[in-house]
């Protein structure tokens, strides 16, 4: 809808874009709940707590798909005079679908100013209350969730109505609601509340101690203007997704004005129905949300390692405390000496609430000294866990025992040279090809995206040369505690390079571990998969 329908609100809620607020709760982990609204008791999810009025971004956290927004409208001003007093505003809950990163408006509805029976304009809360002058209650504001709110009301998922501002003398306003409740009457009668189609009408004008005048309609969020004569005036209306209409005003007394009309998007669920309350305006989102967190770090290993053989495994166990699925995307090595440790990722599937994966870390120096490495764990998580520091001390190579040497035997007569043998079989070379896919599982209702890597394998021996998708840079096989080849990544001179293995120890038939370590900026990515050589 071009323009702007929140008319003398649009300018203040712009400039609260602009302000930095002190939000009453901003990210704590609670458990929310409004009295009688049966919050269901065990699981503990973040909630995000705005409170003041005004207009503020959101930004949906990595991995969220869905928030539970709970939006109160304010209350009316109260008449002047010892009118009648402002209606409540809206409360509502419902579950509305979102996308992780997607940024939302926040909006808290402001209460209507009250009135004086000195006169005077008293302005409408933020969020579309409508205005009163002369003394009537100013209409209390609308609290919504949706996107582009400063800019004409935007797309909604919800809108919490706000009440309608009291009259001069003893005419009530109505509360917002579902559809809202009309101003109560004085000399002026009180104005419609807001529908679901459209705005209130003004209340009629009064005529007991004279002619008065009739109330402003409310329009697309935005409640209408009160009536004005020289005593009795009407209230403004309350905002909402339709606002509701200004009360009328007579010479003696004016009429309150209407309640708003409250919003649910279709695709929402778990709806609570608008219903009038005491409470204060504010709205709070709630959200599901994983945790990484980790045990048994950090990581030092006994004593010194031979090189080239890999120690006994010590696991790093990861727990999911959120509310929603964890995803392990990666194991990052980075520090000192990251070609050091050997990483088996058991977190490959999405982890569920209160569930753990392991990752087994084994200690396998390629130098005589001190080793030192970090391990980062790549999850949906919106808190990052801590670079896990991993340590160890590499020996020497390992040494057989020194033979004996023999006695020297007398010197044979040279024998006569033999035919030349035919041409060997040419030795056997092997091209494994690893492929990283995405699967999609669903768990819990939700898509969640895991990255697994396939390779196949034959019999080797000797020189072996791997193709692997991405860039490879270091590659070994293993089985056990025993690395049976390493290498590294050659050029192949078609501007590209090969990843090449040399055997270290005799590969026999059976299953073996092909480690992977893929070059990412400053450290290395680890990805191992199970290879049948036979």
């Amino acid at each position: 809808m071009a323009g702007c329908v929140l008319r003398s609100r649009c300018a203040s809620l712009v400039r609260a874009r602009a302000v930095v607020w002190v939000l009453s709760v901003v990210g704590t982990l609670v458990v929310w709940g409004w009295p009688g609204a049966g919050v269901a008791g065990a699981v503990v999810a973040p909630t995000t707590t705005f409170s003041l009025p005004g207009s503020y971004p959101f930004t949906v956290p990595a991995g969220v798909s869905s928030v539970t927004v709970t939006a109160v409208g304010a209350a009316g001003g109260q008449g002047g005079c010892t009118g009648g007093g402002g209606g409540q505003g809206a409360l509502l809950t419902a579950t509305v679908p979102v996308s992780g990163g997607e940024v939302l408006d926040v909006l808290v509805g402001g209460t209507g100013a009250n009135g004086s029976c000195a006169g005077g304009d008293s302005p409408g809360g933020v969020g579309g209350g409508g205005n009163a002058p002369n003394g009537g209650g100013g209409g209390g504001g609308a609290s919504a969730l949706g996107t582009s709110i400063a800019q004409g009301f935007g797309s909604l998922f919800v809108v919490g109505a706000g009440g309608g501002g009291g009259g001069v003398g003893f005419g009530s306003g109505g509360g917002g609601g579902n559809a809202g409740a009309s101003g109560g009457g004085g000399d002026g009668d009180g104005g419609s509340p807001g529908t679901a189609t459209g705005g209130g009408a003004g209340g009629p004008a009064g005529s007991l101690c004279g002619p008065g005048n009739t109330g402003g309609a409310g329009s697309f969020g935005q409640g209408g203007i009160g009536a004005v004569t020289i005593s009795g005036d009407g209230g403004g209306g309350g905002g909402g997704y339709f606002g509701g209409g200004g009360g009328g005003s007579g010479v003696c007394f004016g009429g309150g004005g209407g309640g708003g009309s409250s919003f649910i998007i279709d695709s929402a669920s778990n709806v609570t129905a608008p219903a009038p309350t005491g409470f204060a305006s504010q709205v709070a989102l709630t959200y599901a949300t994983p945790t990484a967190d980790l045990s048994g770090t950090p990581i030092s290993f006994p004593g010194t390692q031979p090189q080239g053989v890999a120690s006994a495994e010590q696991v790093i166990t990861v727990t999911n405390n959120g509310s929603a699925p964890l995803v392990v995307s990666g194991v990052l090595l980075g520090g000192s000496n990251p070609g050091d440790y050997l990483i088996d990722d058991r977190c490959q599937q999405a982890v569920p609430a209160t569930s753990s994966c392991q990752i087994g870390v084994r200690f396998s120096p390629q130098a005589h000294g001190a080793s030192s490495a970090t391990l980062t764990l790549l999850t949906n998580a919106p808190t990052a866990p801590a670079p896990v520091a991993l340590s160890g001390t590499g020996g020497q190579l390992p040494q057989g025992p020194a033979g004996i040497n023999g006695t020297n035997g007398t010197s044979g007569t040279n024998g006569t040279n033999g035919q030349p043998g035919k041409p060997g079989a040419a030795g056997k070379v092997e091209l494994i090809t690893c492929k990283t896919t995405t699967k999609i599982v669903k768990h819990n209702g939700h898509k969640v995206h895991v990255k697994q890597q396939k390779c196949t394998g034959r019999l080797v021996s000797g020189t072996v040369k791997f193709t692997a998708t991405g860039a490879s840079a270091r590659a070994s096989i293993s089985r056990g505690r025993v690395i049976y080849a390493t290498g590294a990544s050659l050029p192949n001179g078609h501007g590209g390079s090969q990843l090449v293995l040399t055997e270290l120890r005799p590969l026999g038939r059976g299953r073996y571990t092909l480690t992977l370590r893929i070059r990412q900026h400053r450290g290395w990515i680890t990805r191992q998969v199970k290879i049948t050589i036979g």
